[in-house]
């Protein structure tokens, strides 16, 4: 067994958890090499194990990307079109030229993906002109140059629906230098020429710049929901994710803002078709936010048998998008306890972690903060301070900020309205709740309210 394979086995012994006392870098030198000095601050023979090491695991990854992925039919041909170039075989050429064009006519999905394709095949053909005649070599330079256009303007659409929506939800983004802004203007001035209409992908990222643009309409974004589902066939995977990805965000945007009943139903629905339809996750697995967003939606609507199946059917090893999955999967299962009002069990699974994203985290504090409310915790003016500087402090958008603001804002207040038995109060602070535009939580501090009135008529 060579000592590479030895530190591989040896780190999945302990699970690559880089907060393991075992794999400390002194511990591990002196478990390799026992007889030599360990020098912390020198290279040494350890070193250089983990440095082949990493490059033998790049390695693995890109051939297994390239294993799965496979070698299409289009790929096999364009091959063997360069090959028959570069030997001067024309007939054979023309004819895999030919069945390239046939093949890419019969496709439904007209997104990146297939100019792309047809930009490679346009570039192959028109390297050929030694076999065109002028006129072919005219016609096919015009076809390079569509086939990159549409290609840049698919990609660009994509791109810029992501930095709106990210400026949206997280912001963070400057403005574009001014090159650039005039670079965004020529492509949608492209994309909204009579020419490209008939493209769905074109079009329904269009629609997701539209939504973008202003404040989020429900039925602008119903309208857009059917256009999903009436052009599905003409997407591929990836864009359905991607349109399907921005749908849910709409949705979410507009309930947190309004906290309306029936968007949340729709919103919900929209989740569980998505969940169904595998849109939810990544390479297989499901990613910690839609898991949160899937967990936070169906125990406010009282689905809690079903998030619980839901929640046992993802373990930590088929969650994504954190280091932290076991910590994440433990954020959903404390609020599934304490939505069962078993906040003991509840707290006992917040396990605190620097997540990558803020947001985990704050989500964290937030449910700390509603147990301790319901526990009559003395912690928990404290922890409300704690959490306000918190949130003011973190890298979120400032609507983000704003809405976690608000609900510690409300929740302070109420907190001393609990003590008053003052029914009128409560009732102002209902109707104040409910009318902030941006709150957490929102639900639970009414439910909360009202049994507070409730019980200061009794």
């Amino acid at each position: 067994m060579s000592e590479m394979t030895r530190l591989y086995d040896y780190i999945m012994e302990y699970s690559a958890d880089e907060q393991s006392p075992f794999l400390d870098k002194k511990y591990v030198f002196q478990y390799f090499f026992p007889d030599r000095p360990f020098r912390d601050k020198e290279k040494g023979p350890i070193d250089t194990l983990t440095t082949d090491l990493l490059s033998l695991v790049k390695r693995f990854l890109v051939w297994l990307e390239q294993r799965n992925r496979g070698f299409n039919e289009f790929e096999e041909t364009l091959t063997l079109l360069r090959f028959y170039r570069k030997f001067g075989m024309e007939e054979r050429f023309q004819q895999s030229a030919r069945s390239l064009i046939s093949m890419l006519d019969t496709q439904p999905v007209r997104d990146a993906a297939y100019y792309q394709m047809r930009l490679a095949l346009s570039e192959e053909v028109y390297s050929s002109n030694a076999l065109l005649s002028p006129y072919e070599v005219e016609m096919e330079s015009l076809n390079v140059h569509y086939n990159l256009n549409m290609y840049f303007a698919l990609r660009k659409i994509d791109y810029l629906c992501a930095i709106k929506t990210q400026k949206q939800l997280i912001g963070g983004i400057g403005a574009e230098p001014d090159f650039m802004e005039a670079l965004n203007m020529a492509v949608l001035q492209f994309i909204g020429s009579e020419l490209n209409q008939k493209n769905i992908p074109l079009q329904l990222f269009s629609a997701v710049l539209d939504l973008n643009a202003g404040s989020v309409e429900l039925e602008k974004l119903r309208h857009f929901k059917a256009m999903l589902q009436l052009h599905e066939h003409q997407l591929s995977e990836e864009s359905k994710k991607t349109l399907n990805t921005h749908l849910r965000n709409f949705y979410a945007w507009l309930y947190s803002r309004t906290g309306s009943s029936e968007i949340q139903h729709e919103l919900f629905d929209v989740l569980k078709e998505h969940l169904k339809k595998g849109y939810l996750y990544f390479d297989g697995y499901l990613h910690v936010a839609n898991l949160r967003m899937l967990t936070t939606h169906a125990l406010k609507l009282g689905h809690s048998d079903w998030i619980r199946e839901v929640l046992e059917k993802h373990p930590a090893e088929k969650l994504c998008g954190t280091k932290f999955t076991s910590e994440a999967l433990d954020l959903n299962w404390a609020e599934y306890y304490f939505y069962l009002k078993n906040y003991t069990k509840a707290e006992q699974q917040l396990v605190y972690r620097p997540f990558e994203h803020p947001v985990l985290g704050i989500h964290a504090e937030i449910l700390l903060l509603k147990i301790y409310f319901e526990t009559q915790s003395e912690l928990l003016d404290a922890r409300l301070n704690a959490t306000r500087q918190k949130v003011r402090r973190s890298k979120l958008s400032p609507e983000i900020k704003q809405r976690h603001l608000n609900f510690i804002r409300l929740l302070t207040r109420l907190e001393r309205l609990r003590w008053q038995n003052d029914s009128k109060l409560l009732s102002k602070f209902i109707k104040e709740i409910e009318t902030t535009p941006d709150v957490q939580n929102r639900e639970w501090l009414i439910g909360i309210s009202e049994q507070l009135s409730v019980n200061s008529y009794q």
